[in-house]
């Protein structure tokens, strides 16, 4: 994931979305892979790291069809078990895969 979002952030540079001016299937494919990171309190991996990637994923939330289109379908104890996981295993994870 870590590549990933490198090569995001590199693409985003450049233009406003993954692949060009406008928001595409490409934004849609990376968008479940980022969102999960992010409920598992991993956003680290790109908040003031990668800045296109992360302007690009507060984009992707701030759009109207974010919320029904993805996290409507995301089961209330599901999400809050991602989020409280991530806390105690996160930081680890982190450190292991991506920040050391």
């Amino acid at each position: 994931m870590q590549k990933t979002l490198r090569e995001m952030d590199e693409a985003l540079a450049n233009q406003a979305w993954l692949s060009g001016n406008t928001f595409s299937l490409a934004d849609i494919g990376v968008l479940p892979y980022v969102n999960r990171l992010h409920m598992l309190n991993m956003s680290e991996m790109w908040n003031d790291r990668l800045p296109h990637a992360a302007h690009w994923f507060e984009r992707v939330r701030a759009r109207a069809n974010f919320y029904p289109g993805i996290e409507e379908h995301l089961p209330a104890n599901s999400c809050e078990d991602l989020l409280r996981n991530g806390k105690t295993g996160g930081p680890e994870l982190l450190a292991l895969c991506c920040l050391g």
